[in-house]
Formats: C-alpha cells, structure tokens, sequence
C-alpha cells in the first residue's frame, strides 16, 4: 500500500485493534474521531502481528515505546497517539471523511509530505543501541513468559527488520507468524479468550432469564474471583466487548450467546467505568454502588431476546448461578484437551 501512485489515508473511530491498526499504520497518513483507541493485542492469543505490526512502530514512535506497546498489548488512548504521530489530527466523527478526501488531495498536490515508514530508520536509532533495547525487552520475557515462545518471536522479528530492513523483516514476520498461529500456545489462548468470554455470555443468559445482575456478581465474588462477569464488563468498556463478540459470533456462531444487553446500554450513553454509568455508578474515592437506571435497560433486553419460559422468570439456587457462569471455563478445558493441546488430563 505504501509503494502505491496513490496516497492511501486512514479513518478510525472507535476501537482499532490487531490488524485494523496494522492497516492503518501502513497508509500515509491517520485521521481519528474523539475517543478513538489504538492496540496491537496479537501476543496475548498467541501470534504476533502478522501485517507489518512488528515493522512500522518502531520507524514511527521509536523502538523503545514500540517494544512496550507490543510486549504488554495495553492500548494506546487517542492524544498519546497524536502526541507520538500515530495519528495526524483529531476531527469529528462527521467531518472524517472530508478531511480525509482533503488530506489525500494534500498529499498528491505535495501541500503534505507523502510519507513511506518502512524506508525510515531516524527513529530506530543506532544498531547497537537497538541491541540493547531488545536485549533489556527480553530479560522480563524470559522470567514472566516463559512458556510463551509468541513474546521471543517477536522480538526476533522486530530485530530481523532492524538489522536486515524492512522488507527482510515483513518477510520473516509472515513466516513466523503461520508458525505461531499452528501452535498449542495459540490454540489454548483462544480457548482461555474463549472462556474468559464464555462467562459474560452465560452471564448475560442468566440476566435475560430475570437474574438479579448484581446476585450473580456477589455470587461470582464470593466463590473467589475478584469481580463479578457484570462489573468486569464495566472495567473492560462495553465497545471492546461489542467488538470481539461480533468477529466471534461470525467465526464461532454455535458458541456464543447473542445479548442485545451492551448495544442498549451504549445506545443510552453508559459506559462503564469509563464514563463512570455502567452497571455500576463509580466516583472517585469510592467503591462501586449499583446504578438503579440500568435495571429499565436490562428490562427492555429481556422483551427483546425473550428467551423467559412462558414469559416467567426462572426459580434457581445460588449454586446453580455459579455452575452455570463458571462451567461453561471446564467446557473450554475439555476443547483444549481434545484439541491435543496436553498430553494428558493431569
């Protein structure tokens, strides 16, 4: 895309994960509405990223922070973007694709620089010292992910498009990238994605069912786990959960329990604890109380997935509330284990 007669300008709004933001790193320019957030969380089923992830980060913000930002897959928040370059300018959401027409336009009549990031090298610095870089990335790698060859591999590749250029490095990352994606490693992380979602699934199940959403999360509480499936989506944001249920349901439509739950909380303004309205109420310095509003919301979700047996609520004991929430994580187990992943059960 980089090599193209015509200048290629990415528009983002919202979440831009994996290889969304790889595409977009590679055109020649980023426009972003407000609240855009960008990640690159490949490592953490297992791959790397597949589609020049590991080569443009470092030519753009620097290795340093590219290494970081990888390593950890923690996302970058839009005026950290900007700040870095990832983004050239923050409009709203219905000028993006005026001002991306106008930016395109720029570029071609050179009134902006056309700007090809897998030629540069200014920000990677002298060899030796991305040695050193890579070498104090792998020290915590090795000692926190030991059982992760995914981390490692990365870093490789990252080091192959360093010292070899970007074209050897774009060449090396595919290659270790169908490599890693055949692995156990990545097989039994998307098993564990898998049932870490199968939770709030049957979570929400058991809402639509005229579950009290807050009994659920002192039962999931109190059985051990640090929050409940409710306040976890609270932490997490709702557009995340949206996001990876639909690429989800697509690819695995038999595994997934459809809510219209999230789509009408985001619709009513509640994001969590990201706007302080979820199914939570959080201020500053206090712990999270219920948020009575939300209670009409999941009302209105029950009439729509109507999935109440003659309209009724359901009678059920607190351990059936956690068998049904926690099972679903022993289902996952057994997949792994026909999948082969382990050589036996213990």
């Amino acid at each position: 895309m980089e090599n193209r007669k015509k200048p290629a300008v990415a528009t983002v709004e919202g979440l831009c994960l994996g290889g969304g933001f790889e595409l977009a790193l590679t055109c020649h320019a980023c426009i972003a509405a407000p609240r855009t957030q960008l990640r690159l969380s490949d490592l953490r089923l297992g791959v790397l990223s597949g589609s020049v992830g590991t080569k443009h980060p470092p030519r753009l913000i620097g290795l340093s922070k590219s290494v970081e930002m990888m390593m950890t897959s923690k996302p970058i928040m839009l005026e950290e973007g900007k700040n870095l370059g990832v983004i050239d300018v923050v409009v709203p959401s219905i000028e993006l694709l005026k001002v991306d027409r106008q930016w395109a336009l720029d570029i071609i009549e050179s009134r902006k620089p056309w700007v090809c990031y897998l030629h540069r090298t200014e920000k990677i610095g002298f060899i030796s010292e991305a040695h050193e870089v890579l070498k104090l990335a792998r020290q915590p790698v090795k000692q926190t992910t030991q059982n992760m060859p995914q981390h490692l591999a990365c870093l490789d590749v990252i080091k192959e498009g360093i010292i070899h250029g970007g074209y050897k490095g774009i060449i090396k990352e595919a290659k270790v990238f169908q490599d890693l994606i055949l692995s156990d490693t990545s097989r039994g992380l998307i098993h564990v994605f898998f049932a870490q979602r199968a939770t709030s699934k049957s979570a929400h199940f058991l809402a639509n069912l005229r579950v009290d959403i807050y009994r659920i999360d002192a039962l999931i509480t109190r059985f051990g786990l640090p929050i409940g499936p409710f306040q976890l989506q609270d932490l997490a944001g709702y557009k995340v959960v949206v996001v990876e249920g639909k690429e989800y349901r697509s690819a695995f439509f038999d595994r997934v329990f459809t809510s219209k739950l999230l789509d009408l909380l985001i619709k009513s303004g509640q994001n969590g604890k990201n706007n302080g309205k979820g199914y939570y109420i959080y201020k500053k310095g206090e712990n999270p109380k219920p948020y009575p509003t939300v209670l009409l919301i999941i009302e209105k979700s029950r009439r729509l997935t109507n999935i109440m047996p003659g309209g009724k609520p359901i009678s059920i004991i607190d351990q059936e509330i956690v068998e049904m929430i926690l099972f679903p994580i022993v289902n996952e187990a057994c997949c792994v284990l026909d999948d082969g992943i382990r050589a036996s059960h213990t």
